[in-house]
């Protein structure tokens, strides 16, 4: 964002397989226990139980957009497992009108909103206690006021994501911390249109017919990968064909259709950040990029990165800074807010061409991994203080190639996986024998301690 994993190599696996099996003598947990779990937050006492973070395997959601009516209504089923016993815990800002655990009917009054001890965070509880293993839940709610609009005969709706606020799949949904990479199936139905309705997305789509749809996204992808909008305005698209080192897949440009004059400029821009990319860091690894482009007038507007797609002003450097996001951030991806600077620290760091800046231990110390393991938010020092911090690294690892060609082995081995701080830190020291403890210490993790 601009301010205004499962396909891992056999020592990955290995790796997973081992800290499983710690995390499962732990947890008491199943022999289908996923790694997913690795990342999750901790569970925290709750109305005389603990709560447990939820490992979501697959989501199927329905929405219904009566334009008459002005009404919409949602359902969603999870399958998900718990690697203990205690209350199943996710996120969820939509406000439930029906939930089935196993389906058995629950109370309305057993989900709740709970902000554990130190945290700030809004988290959903049912409050109904739950055994390891795998489970279903079922959803009727309603999308929070403003997320739908009914205009031109007919409705507009997206999942629209913001990370320096902290809210994705969340807001329009029940859903998870970013650890967690499960399928998504969506279906979505506009009744009583009396316009053209048009849908966008970074999934695989199918139209069922001129007013409903089907959408499915990837295993790999997290609660903040998925790109839709559903729209009733009078936009347009550019379809073309980027041939890239390894294969060719095809690009979507969205724009108003007023605007569609800049669209060759939005096209040459996209395929210069594609270069660019591919040539630092290796073939692109998803199967198409759309790229939204919303009108900016005043300059102030930045953008947002999903898996595969972003939506951004049509400026080169506000698309080059969304595109190297399809490697990091939406390629490796955070697990957490407290690894949610990384991707924005390489991205500016990128934009600024890559600078190398030798350590000072004089500045400091600062915070940008260390806070709640419920946070889902970025950071706004990531911007600064990250690209400084991998300006930092670039220098100290100058004598084994500098921070690029690390980072480029890192994607070759980590795309598609959730990743945090540590893992990062972890992963050159283990490429470079170079201690970078203290390095992170003071400027990841907010020590006073010698950067040295």
């Amino acid at each position: 964002m601009i301010a205004a994993s499962r396909n891992g190599d056999a020592m990955r696996a290995r790796r997973w397989l081992g800290l499983t099996a710690v995390v499962c003598l732990a947890l008491a947990c199943g022999p289908e226990y996923s790694p997913d779990g690795l990342y999750a937050p901790p569970g925290f006492p709750y109305n005389g139980g603990t709560t447990v973070a939820i490992d979501i395997l697959s989501e199927s959601l329905r929405y219904e957009f009566d334009v008459t009516n002005q009404r919409t209504t949602a359902t969603a089923d999870i399958t998900f497992q718990m690697g203990s016993s205690g209350y199943p815990m996710f996120l969820m800002h939509p406000r439930a009108l029906e939930v089935s655990l196993d389906q058995s009917p629950i109370a309305l009054s057993a989900l709740s909103t709970a902000t554990p001890e130190g945290s700030d965070a809004s988290l959903s509880v049912l409050s109904v206690p739950t055994a390891p293993g795998s489970h279903t839940l079922h959803f009727g709610f309603e999308l929070p006021p403003g997320t739908v609009s009914y205009t031109n005969g007919g409705a507009s709706f997206s999942f629209l994501m913001n990370d320096l606020e902290g809210y994705f799949l969340d807001k329009y949904a029940p859903a998870n911390f970013e650890f967690d990479q499960f399928s998504l199936h969506v279906e979505l139905e506009v009744v009583g249109a009396t316009h053209e309705e048009q849908l966008f997305t970074n999934g695989s789509l199918q139209q069922v017919d001129s007013s409903s749809w089907n959408v499915d996204f990837p295993s790999y992808f997290t609660s903040s990968s998925p790109f839709l909008e559903l729209t009733a305005e009078n936009v347009k698209a550019l379809d073309f064909s980027y041939q890239g080192k390894s294969s060719s897949f095809t690009c979507t440009i969205i724009m108003e259709a007023a605007d569609m004059a800049g669209a060759s400029r939005a096209q040459d821009a996209l395929t210069q950040a594609l270069d660019a990319m591919e040539s630092d860091f290796g073939p692109y690894g998803h199967d198409r990029f759309l790229l939204r482009v919303l009108r900016d007038p005043m300059g102030i507007l930045g953008g947002m990165e999903y898996c595969g797609a972003a939506w951004t002003s049509l400026r080169p450097s506000f698309i080059g800074h969304e595109v190297s996001h399809s490697w990091f951030g939406r390629g490796i991806m955070p697990a957490n807010g407290n690894a949610g600077w990384i991707d924005e620290a390489i991205a500016t760091w990128h934009d600024q061409s890559y600078p190398s800046t030798r350590v000072e231990c004089g500045s400091g110390p600062v915070n940008l991994a260390a806070h709640s393991p419920y946070s889902r938010t970025t950071p706004l020092q990531s911007y600064q203080d990250g690209a400084y911090l991998m300006a930092m690294l670039n220098s100290r690892l100058w004598g084994k190639g500098g921070l690029k060609p690390l980072l480029r082995k890192w994607y070759e081995r980590d795309n598609h996986h959730v990743v945090n701080t540590e893992d990062f830190e972890r992963f050159l020291e283990d490429e470079t024998g170079i201690d970078l403890s203290a390095l992170f210490g003071r400027f990841a993790f907010g020590r006073r301690t010698s950067c040295e």
